[in-house]
C-alpha cells in the first residue's frame, strides 16, 4: 500500500485596486511552520482549518485574519489558478488563488503573520520582492489573465 502523505489545502487572494497595485505582505516568520519564510513576500490567505469544507469562506476568513478584510457572506472571490506545492518538511498544500478588488481607500491590518505590506504591480512584484519560489506560477496565471 502507498505511503499516505500530509497536505493541506490554501486559498490566497490578489487584492487589487482599481490602479491595478496588489497588495503583498511580508511574512514574518511567527506563525508555525514559517520559520523558513522570513522575509519572503507573497498575498494574504492561508490554510484551512481542520473541519472547513467551504473553501470561500475560508478565504473570507483568512483575507479577515491576515488583512483586516471583511466581505459579506455570500461573496465570492474569482477563481485564478491552482498549484500543489512541496514544502520542506516534506508536506503538500494545495494552492488555491483568487482574484479581490478592493476600494482604494482599504487599508490592510497587519497580523502577527506580516512585518509589512506593500501595494505594487505584479510585474514590479517578481522584479523587486522576495517572492516564495512556488508562488511565482500563481503569479504568471494573474499576468497572463489580467495584466495586458
Amino acid at each position: 500500500m502507498p505511503e499516505m502523505i500530509t497536505s493541506w489545502i490554501a486559498n490566497k487572494a490578489f487584492l487589487v485596486r482599481s490602479d491595478g497595485k496588489v497588495l503583498f505582505a511580508r511574512d514574518s516568520g511567527k506563525s508555525d511552520g514559517h520559520e523558513h519564510a522570513v522575509g519572503r513576500w507573497d498575498i494574504p490567505g492561508g490554510r484551512m482549518d481542520i473541519g472547513e469544507i467551504d473553501m470561500q469562506a475560508a478565504l473570507r476568513r483568512e483575507l479577515k485574519e491576515e488583512a483586516g478584510l471583511e466581505l459579506p457572506d455570500d461573496y465570492h472571490a474569482e477563481y485564478i489558478s491552482a498549484d500543489l506545492v512541496y514544502r520542506e518538511d516534506g508536506s503538500y498544500v494545495c494552492m488555491h488563488y483568487y482574484r479581490v478588488p478592493v476600494d482604494e481607500g482599504f487599508e490592510p491590518i497587519l497580523s502577527s503573520e506580516h512585518d509589512e505590506f506593500v501595494w505594487v504591480s505584479v510585474d514590479e512584484a517578481k522584479e523587486k520582492l522576495n517572492l516564495f519560489p512556488s508562488f511565482r506560477n500563481a503569479v504568471d496565471a494573474y499576468v497572463a489573465r489580467y495584466v495586458s
